[in-house]
């Protein structure tokens, strides 16, 4: 039998659904609901005139599981919810909110952190989404794994992962508190104790770069981007550079000194909704407000210098950040802690990267180490900082080979 698709003539069957085999143990799931998912087309329906071209493949979109604000468009909304709601095994399908796709895993092994046995989560087509069920009333658990949902370093704000974790034990494994989630009525899966925030995911074919003029009077994050000079009465001095990143998020690097040493690295920050106004993406109260020549936070002030050409924000590449550095770190309670590191960076995604090598601190003996570090995603938008095991340890990226932290600035070699 031919079919003409798309213009070009194929031979083929008629494809049903394709049956899914869950992965998982047997388990007994809520009547009415099952594992599997349509999603297919049929080719060749028919012959002659009224066949049916095939539908184009629900897009799987390619993010792990976050925290998002409740409300969000990046909110998942589970189709068996209510399967969940009674502690009965489903397929964590999200096709009311993101129709084709579902909840599953980056990779199939378990690999470990410290005590902790983890997989990361991923976006997958809905038909190869993970089977789970609501364990004692709040852990999210995987059927076939001895896995519960776990927010990344326990860090409850905007944008931080949300993956597959387990400990050594029951008690471990189902951690009370930090762990906690809540099946809610409109199909969303939030926080216990967080409830603004909801399991979600950050899709980047949809998230909004435009940074131009606006129409509601505000400043366009075009306008705002360029190279500032920044006076902190009486502590010191600096200079950053603010770079868009579409209409109402930033990105900031840059240096300041003073009473205090020599501080190097980088910040995003949100603006408040109908306001010149940017807060701090993880500190609500850490705000600087623009105006068309500078800005200010508190008793810093900002002036804007050199040409008001707009700057554009580029996305630093992994591949170009591979290679050996240096590291020089100078410490705040004695210049004798003043430390150095050579180590190789190597690239093991678009959004991680593993530093490994030695550091010399003071008079103590060589330190060997090995990290790993993840991009950093605000709203949905990657950024040009990294972090590492602690969340609040970020290298942020002037470009391929400059790096700020702190009281730590790396060259590559």
């Amino acid at each position: 039998m031919q079919q003409e698709v798309y213009g070009e003539v194929v031979t083929g069957e008629i494809v049903g659904v394709e049956s899914v085999i869950p992965t998982a143990t047997p388990v007994t799931t809520q009547p009415g609901f099952s594992a599997e998912v349509g999603l297919g087309a049929y080719k060749g329906f028919g012959q002659g005139y009224g066949e049916v071209a095939p539908s184009a493949p629900p897009r799987v979109i390619d993010s792990g599981l976050v925290l998002v604000r409740a409300g969000s468009p990046g909110v998942l909304r589970f189709d068996q919810f209510q399967a969940l709601q009674a502690g009965m095994a489903a397929p964590l399908t999200v096709h009311s909110s993101h129709s084709g796709n579902g909840v599953g895993t980056k990779y199939p092994e378990e690999r470990m952190f410290g005590e902790w046995r983890y997989t990361e989560s991923k976006m997958v087509a809905a038909q190869n989404a993970c089977m789970a069920q609501l364990v004692q009333g709040k852990f999210i658990k995987r059927v076939d794994a001895n896995l519960v949902l776990d927010v990344a370093f326990w860090v409850f704000q905007e944008g931080t992962a949300v993956n597959w974790v387990g400990g050594g034990s029951d008690g471990r494994t189902n951690f009370n508190c930090v762990r906690d989630f809540r099946v809610n009525p409109d199909g969303s899966i939030s926080l216990v104790n967080h409830p603004h925030l909801c399991l979600g995911v950050f899709d980047p074919e949809t998230v909004d770069r435009y940074s131009g003029p606006r129409s509601d009077g505000l400043l366009s994050t075009d306008e705002i981007s360029g190279h500032y000079n920044c006076c902190c009465f009486p502590m010191g001095c600096g200079l950053t550079s603010v770079v868009p990143h579409g209409p109402d998020v930033i990105e900031q690097w840059g240096w300041c000194c003073g009473l205090f040493p020599l501080c190097i690295g980088g910040e995003v920050r949100i603006r408040n909704p109908g306001t010149n106004s940017f807060r701090h993406w993880k500190d609500p109260n850490n705000v600087t407000t623009f105006t068309t020549g500078g800005a200010s936070n508190g008793p810093s002030s900002l002036c804007k210098t050199g040409s008001r050409t707009p700057l554009a924000f580029q996305l630093v590449d992994t591949k170009d950040i591979e290679g050996s550095w240096c590291c020089l770190c100078w410490m705040l309670l004695h210049p004798a802690l003043t430390g150095w590191s050579c180590f190789r960076k190597a690239a093991l995604d678009k959004d991680k990267l593993n530093h490994s090598g030695c550091a010399w601190i003071g008079p103590l003996p060589l330190l060997p180490f090995n990290e790993v570090r993840t991009r950093l995603y605000v709203n949905g938008h990657p950024t040009n900082g990294f972090y590492g095991p602690d969340p609040n340890n970020i290298d942020w990226y002037r470009d391929s080979g400059c790096v700020g932290n702190g009281c730590s600035f790396s060259r590559k070699c």
